[in-house]
């Protein structure tokens, strides 16, 4: 399954200057990851800074499951590159390439055993044997679990005022329990 892109702009805020009228809603603009582009202007505007909470323009990686839909927020993987985090009981973790363009989610649980990962580069580490992950094909490389594999986790690659859109109730990893 092709990861989705919700994509709203900067500009969805406010209304055209030119035709008068607001831009259609954030989710009719749900594409295929393959015909999604996103280039320099589109970038600038997602915001890369890593403090401070949830904002419209920040792009998120959004989890749906069977108790509701959950989203983190890119920017807050800047500094480690790597989140440990659960959802919906599962262990997962979130890991964002070096130059800062990808997250993959992957569940940490491998052979009955919870893993905690740290970012090597653009490898994985686990903390409890040392084995070195490919982060973009969940395989070992090297290490006691070399050649082991972990499973996916489907997710969606969104702005956050997309997101919101579609799941207002979403939980927000890292941050505060909405009331």
């Amino acid at each position: 399954m092709a990861t989705r892109f919700l994509l709203a702009f900067a500009a969805a805020a406010t209304p055209s200057a030119d035709a008068g009228e607001l831009p259609p809603k954030a989710a009719d603009h749900v594409v295929d990851a393959a015909g999604a582009h996103f280039n320099e202007e589109l970038l600038a505007r997602v915001v890369l800074t890593s403090a401070g909470p949830g904002l419209d323009r920040d792009w998120v990686i959004g989890l749906e499951g069977s108790d509701g839909a959950a989203a983190f927020v890119a920017r807050h993987l800047v500094e480690t590159r790597v989140a440990n985090e659960s959802f919906e009981g599962r262990p997962i973790v979130f890991f964002l390439t070096e130059d800062l363009t990808t997250v993959v989610v992957w569940e940490r649980t491998v052979e009955a055993r919870v893993l905690e990962f740290t970012a090597e580069g653009d490898r994985l580490k686990d903390a409890e044997t040392g084995s070195t992950w490919e982060p973009m094909t969940g395989l070992a490389m090297a290490g006691s679990l070399a050649g082991r594999s972990r499973v996916r986790v489907p997710s969606t690659s969104a702005i956050w005022h997309a997101w919101k859109t579609q799941f207002p109730d979403s939980r927000v990893f890292g941050e505060p329990a909405r009331p």
